[in-house]
């Protein structure tokens, strides 16, 4: 057997102001999420350990594509279905060729008032209706929950509070996506 040597480098470094704070925005959350993974095939893995010589770098590139996580697609339904005041948030893992990830995930969710911001409590209730829920966090504001064994998960988000809109994150490990969801008066 044969190690593989990786370099993984932030995709950014949260440093603290004079006031010991971190300013969190928007553009850091994206750049802490993509971190840059470097490895060296070269003379990594000899034929001999593969045993039929048909092994390439293009390959396993594209194996570990299959397995490493993309970023969460996210899309919105329209309001009022199923009923008035929800709209269905549906959020499908991708693998790293943005192709359907098949695999039951953990994903952690938050709403929030503004994009980029941290969870506040917005809404009249978020609830699982595909995948496992596993809890929230911060009652109807952030929570953790399982996909599907087909990489999907779907919630239901009620707003019964007139014209509003809020921004639902989901997380899967530092790989993040964020849907606006605006509900009418």
């Amino acid at each position: 057997m044969t190690d593989v040597n990786a370099t993984v480098t932030e995709g950014y470094v949260w440093v603290k102001d004079a006031n010991g704070k971190t300013r969190i925005t928007r553009e850091r959350l994206n750049q802490a999420a993509k971190p840059t993974v470097a490895t060296t095939l070269d003379d990594q893995i000899q034929t001999v350990d593969i045993k039929d010589d048909q092994v390439t770098a293009a390959k396993l590139s594209d194996a570990l594509a299959d397995i490493l996580p993309g970023a969460p697609s996210l899309s919105a339904g329209t309001e009022g279905t199923p009923t008035a005041d929800d709209i269905v948030v549906t959020c499908q893992l991708l693998d790293g060729k943005g192709e359907n990830l098949l695999a039951i995930r953990q994903v952690t969710w938050w709403l929030s008032g503004t994009s980029g911001t941290n969870a506040a409590p917005v809404t009249d209730s978020v609830t699982v209706t595909t995948g496992a829920d596993l809890g929230q966090i911060t009652a109807k504001a952030s929570g953790i929950a399982l996909t599907n064994s087909s990489g999907l998960l779907v919630l239901t988000v009620k707003e019964s509070g007139g014209a509003v809109t809020h921004f639902f994150n989901a997380a899967v490990g530092s790989v993040t996506a964020e849907l606006e969801l605006t509900f009418a008066a």
